[in-house]
């Protein structure tokens, strides 16, 4: 408790309480020899190449790898301006998704893809994954009309929401 009431002299009673309950979640889950992310126990591979041109017909496979005490699974697509997409049937042996995707814009284009689960203690978690989509060449460096390249680079990483600036990072993930 000491090292709590040292704490607050340099943080606001909110910052406290929220370092105070992710530090229980987290002893939580260390105790129970787990540690566990947020949102469903899922991952997922692909057979994407990386590359496509506009009118190709790409033959995906979306697979998942979920958790075993998953009782309930969905997934939705989200299909982005650009692509044209036919979802198949999920094949719930192999946990797999065909996709036929079409191009129709050149760009750089990010499919949806929206999990839920339920698993055993009947907690309803969620997670978002995208897959990116290359139509055409990749447009590295161009010059907008009447900006600088400063301003532009300003502008690739801050956006404004509701009056402030918000940092766009980039993000990828592990398997």
């Amino acid at each position: 408790m000491k090292n709590v009431k040292s704490l607050s002299a340099h943080f606001s009673k909110a910052t406290l309480s929220f370092a105070l309950i992710v530090s229980a979640w987290f002893v939580h889950a260390h105790d129970e020899g787990r540690m566990e992310k947020p949102g469903a126990n899922v991952a997922f591979s692909h057979n994407y190449d990386g590359r496509s041109d506009i009118g190709e017909l790409e033959q995906l496979l979306l697979t998942f790898r979920k958790a075993e005490d998953i009782l309930k699974f969905d997934v939705k697509i989200h299909t982005p301006a650009g692509l044209q997409i036919q979802k198949g049937d999920f094949d719930a042996h192999t946990s797999s998704l065909p996709l036929q995707v079409t191009a129709v814009q050149n760009g750089k284009h990010y499919i949806g893809i929206h999990v839920s689960t339920v698993d055993t203690s009947g907690r309803e978690l969620r997670r978002v994954f995208e897959l990116p989509i290359q139509v055409g060449p990749v447009q590295v460096g161009l010059i907008q009309a009447g900006k600088t390249l400063a301003q532009q680079k300003t502008q690739k990483h801050h956006s404004e929401r509701q009056g402030r600036k918000v940092v766009i990072l980039e993000s990828s993930e592990r398997q």
